[in-house]
């Protein structure tokens, strides 16, 4: 029925409040008056949003006070209602004398009367009592990395840019996803329709590049996109943590909110046609056909369904439980991988449940965040079915225009571990998680309705159970969709938690997203969290898209909120670090809070310039890549003077995926980064700079060459011992040794056994760095003092025989050896290769007696090819600590610079040995470049991997799976690519892929076989 005109009505008695309560609510609801049962829900009796809101307006009147729409949600009859106008008010609502009701039609701002309980110094000393950090452990999370791509941004960068810029995103839907003309219906009532065709999109959310993470053509066809895009943010925000490389830990969890999946869809053709053929071959005129005409029909429709047909990876995905389960077996992943379905609310809880497992111990770090996208109408039809949708198209949170939500689309990571943890391994902390907290609503009007003390509850849980001030909260980024009673809802509910704590109005900025980029339900969360961040970082909380007039259903001068509109505000303390809030609301129930402090660490400070040289290794699936990424990093290191060169060099050891192309460079400032960067984009060759061309799936052999001679000095010994600890240890125990072997005459007064001793200090000392660095040589061929110091380096002999050895050997007694106060340092590793010497080749399954040592140094000559062939039978690369080329000579090895990598003596010591690592990097050699950078130096946040995305959409187009460009592939990719082509194509592209690689046809009779 149609409302009443609002006519005030008698002073209402006590005792007649339900009865009043009743006949008020009986003009809006869609049953008969004399059903309106006092017992009965607001929502089996009828009462929509537009109901509640005008209902309210007439209880307002009748009771002389401002009530609020929010009560309908928090009570669920209208005898509850009754009863807590009563209690609330009492006797007021008899003597009370009539108080105007503002109606906001001027935008004035009035005071709750639901709020008056609370008010009272007395009330508020006893709900702070309660103020007491439960007993939970309560370390904090650092976010370390982080990671988005939303409507109008692929990037954090961009994120924070239009945020800034106060733009929006949302428009109408795009033609490549539907025709929207299709489905829209102005009122949008008829089946399979919708009367909203905005949203917000992201662009080509079909485009992955499949080959970055070992995933066939395929396969990425029959994926959901959500689980490509989600796989790709978790990638970028693990590769910008500085976590992207092969030596990071595996204890790493993967928890993310996914809740619908619409490119199943895709699929589930091959149904339709199964039910229109069985229809065929049951009707009347279909019998009368010939069966050539029969045939042509059925293989019509075969045709048409065909490409839509349910593959066998299609199973794997789709399901909305392997999203979680593709990053953790794509990424080797071994923490626990679990999918968070709470609707709206999912990757909050997705959040929270990750800072939870790290907190009990279960995993180190983990990848948490959320994924929607809308590839079908399916969401629209859904939605407009409980009008859900905004009819404008517009969304308009907090404001007198909200009219209902727009649905949006994108995804988003956040890479956590224990603050405490993050602040030992130089982590860049974006920001820290102070706490969290989840619950549902329990019973409401309705499982999608929103309940003020559900919200409220889980808020003032959060406060409680860490230990909180909500005083210390400046800002909360809200759900906030932009609905009639939502929004209103969610205010009470943060007022109601927040009254338990203070009475102070107006101090904490509210605003939302949603009107930027439209409600990425699943994927909200994690947007609104990174949001947050991003202003912290750069102190200025943005302002919300659409805000002009607040909400006539929302007396915010009688909460402790504001809206932060206009141009935004600046965001900054005294002293303190700044505090938000982040809400996250589902339907059906669940919420979540999320507590976010500011990063205790300055982020913004200038560095200092270095003058001490530094490794960068980079390393793409092509050249085409590598060039981007070259570019790339130019462009950041020329925006982020903050960032030192030793933490760029750092960040890139250990954040990227080993590719087959490869560039490092050995760098002495910023200055000299940018120009080395700007020479690889001109193809110009520079002697800092290595670049080279690997297997990424098979380590390159590489074999150490020792002999006596050594190209470091003495001083020069001492410069990569203040550089490097490992180094520095290890020759400090030669150094110690031999000192207790002979006396200083004799040191100082035989040349010969001091090059010796020196020598063999430095190439053992120079070994145990790589040790550090994880290079493992395939064989050690060694010649003179390189024998003794290969047999300490693969435990066939200890240090101290060795240099009794060595003296006796120079006619030296050492009776006079001292044993040592102090324990030597035990090598970082064994090296457990072969040890070629020109008496034979021997294998560390023992140690050497005295007899056989002195054996081994006493045979005359050099090592030759012959003792090699079978220790170097596969082509590698041979690194050396010397400079002379007359070993190289004996061995016949080519003077390649990535096949024989020797030290440069025109080049200052540790240039010098970082060229050396350089080129068995670019080489591919496996080794781990964090041991060359000091401890205390913290990783920073660098562009991430630039992808070559290609577009893969079912249906599928089986007659064209052929090579059109070049491409790396490994093995195992390239049959299952070659076996599903006929004996002629095969032929052309496995003569194509090799003639990319530089080989000669041949066939492939063996596949065609």
């Amino acid at each position: 029925p149609s409302p009443q005109p609002l006519v005030p009505l008698p002073q209402a008695k006590t005792q007649n409040i339900r009865r009043l309560v009743r006949d008020i609510l009986s003009q809006y609801v869609t049953i008969p008056q004399q059903q309106v049962e006092g017992y009965r829900s607001f929502q089996e009796l009828g009462l929509d949003s537009l109901g509640a809101v005008e209902a309210i307006k007439q209880l307002s009147l009748t009771f002389k006070h401002q009530l609020s729409p929010t009560l309908f949600f928090e009570y669920q009859t209208p005898d509850e209602l009754a009863d807590h106008l009563e209690k609330q008010y009492g006797a007021s609502m008899i003597s009370t004398p009539e108080t105007p009701i503002n109606n906001h039609e001027e935008g004035v701002i009035t005071p709750s009367a639901s709020l008056t309980k609370k008010e009272t110094p007395a009330n508020l000393m006893l709900q702070q009592s309660n103020f007491k950090a439960m007993d939970v452990k309560q370390e904090d999370i650092a976010i370390i990395g982080m990671a988005c791509k939303i409507p109008g941004a692929d990037n954090l960068e961009q994120y924070w840019q239009f945020l800034n810029e106060k733009r929006s995103f949302i428009k109408e839907v795009p033609s490549d996803r539907w025709l929207i003309e299709d489905y829209y219906e102005k009122n949008g009532t008829a089946p399979h329709t919708t009367y909203c065709k905005h949203g917000g999109f992201i662009e080509n959310p079909f485009d992955f590049d499949p080959m970055f993470f070992g995933i066939s053509p395929r396969e990425a066809t029959a994926m959901d996109p959500q689980q490509r895009v989600f796989l790709e943010v978790s990638w970028q925000a693990l590769q910008q943590a500085g976590y992207g490389g092969k030596y990071r830990t595996k204890d790493i969890a993967v928890i993310v909110g996914g809740d619908q999946n619409n490119y199943v869809e895709h699929f589930f053709n091959y149904q339709y046609g199964t039910v229109l053929k069985r229809r065929l071959h049951k009707s009347s005129w279909f019998k009368q056909l010939t069966p050539a005409e029969q045939k042509n029909l059925l293989d019509t429709v075969s045709d048409v369904l065909k490409p839509s047909e349910l593959m066998p990876e299609a199973t794997a995905g789709n399901e909305l439980n392997q999203i979680a389960a593709r990053v953790s077996h794509c990424l080797d992943l071994m923490g626990p991988s679990l999918e968070v379905g709470t609707a709206c609310s999912s990757s909050l809880v997705a959040i929270h449940l990750a800072c939870e497992s790290i907190r009990a111990g279960d995993t180190c770090m983990a990848i948490a965040g959320g994924v929607n996208l809308n590839l079908s109408p399916t969401p629209f039809t859904f939605l407009s079915r409980v009008q859900a949708f905004s009819p404008t198209g517009e969304c308009f949170p907090f404001d007198s225009r909200a009219n209902g939500m727009v649905v949006g689309e994108g995804t988003g990571a956040v890479v956590l571990k224990s603050l405490r943890k993050a602040l030992e391994d130089g982590d860049y902390i974006h920001a820290v998680i102070k706490g969290s907290a989840i619950n549902n609503d329990g019973h409401s009007q309705g499982i999608t309705a929103p309940k003020p003390e559900g919200q409220a509850e889980a808020i003032r849980k959060a406060y409680n159970k860490f230990g909180i001030d909500p005083e210390t909260i400046s800002y909360i980024e809200t759900h906030g969709t932009g609905t009639m009673l939502g929004d209103p809802v969610e205010v009470e509910g943060i007022t109601k938690a927040f009254r338990d704590f203070t009475s102070r109005k107006g101090f904490c900025g509210i605003g939302s997203v949603k009107s930027s980029i439209g409600h990425l339900m699943a994927g909200s969360g994690v947007v609104s969290l990174i949001k947050v961040v991003l202003a912290m970082q750069h102190g200025k909380i943005p302002p919300t898209v659409g805000f002009e007039q607040p909400s006539p259903h929302i007396d915010f001068a009688n909460t402790p909120l504001y809206v932060v509109g206009g141009e935004g505000k600046p965001w900054t303390s005294d002293g303190e670090l700044l505090r938000a809030g982040v809400n996250g609301f589902g339907f059906g129930g669940t919420n979540c809070h999320l507590i976010v402090e500011q990063s205790p660490i300055s982020q913004s400070v200038k560095s200092e310039e270095s003058t001490s040289p530094h490794l960068l290794c980079l390393t793409g699936r092509n050249q085409k890549v590598l060039k981007e990424i070259v570019k790339q990093l130019h462009e950041h290191v020329s925006k982020h003077p903050e960032h030192k060169l030793s933490e760029i060099c750092l960040t890139l050891s250990n954040s990227q995926r080993e590719l087959s192309f490869k560039a490092a460079l050995v760098v002495n400032n910023r200055q000299h980064l940018l120009d080395s960067l700007n020479a690889i984009s001109s193809e110009q060759n520079q002697p800092n700079i290595q670049l080279g061309r690997c297997n990424p799936q098979k380590a390159t052999p590489n074999y150490l060459v020792l002999d006596n001679s050594c190209t470091f000095t003495p001083k020069e010994a001492k410069i990569l011992s203040d550089r490097y600890p490992e180094f520095r240890k290890a020759y400090a125990d030669c150094e110690f040794l031999w000192r207790r072997t002979l006396s200083n005459s004799e040191l100082n007064n035989n040349t010969n056994l001091s090059q010796k001793a020196h020598s063999f200090a430095v190439q053992y000392a120079w070994c145990n760095l790589l040790m550090s660095l994880k290079i493992q040589p395939s064989a050690i061929l060694a010649e003179g003092i390189g024998i003794l110091v290969g047999a300490c380096l693969t435990a066939m002999s200890s240090l101290k025989e060795a240099f009794i050895l060595l003296a006796e050997l120079e006619g030296k007694h050492t009776n006079n050896f001292v044993e040592e106060p102090r324990l030597e340092t035990p090598l970082i590793t064994v090296w457990n290769c072969s040890l070629v010497t020109p008496l034979g080749t021997y294998k560390p399954s023992g140690k050497f007696t005295a007899t056989q040592l002195q054996s081994l140094l006493h045979v005359s000559g050099s090592l030759k090819t012959e003792h090699c062939q079978e220790a170097c039978s596969e082509t590698g690369a041979y690194f050396y600590l010397g400079n002379s080329a007359l070993i190289r000579q004996q061995l016949n090895i080519a003077d390649d610079p990535q096949t024989w990598i020797h030290a440069d003596t025109n080049q200052p010591v540790i240039n010098s040995l970082l060229t050396i690592i350089a080129r068995l990097y670019t080489a591919g050699v496996q080794l781990n470049s964090l041991g060359l950078f000091p401890q205390g130096l913290r990783r920073v946040p660098l562009p991430t991997y630039p992808f070559e995305r290609k577009t893969y959409k079912a249906p599928i187009d089986y007659s064209e799976p052929t090579f059109t460009e070049s491409v790396e592939i490994d093995g195992l990719l390239l049959i299952e690519h070659l076996v599903t082509l006929s004996p002629e194509q095969r032929q052309t592209s496995y003569n194509a892929l090799l003639q990319e690689f530089g080989f000669a046809a041949k066939t492939v009779e063996n596949i065609n076989n």
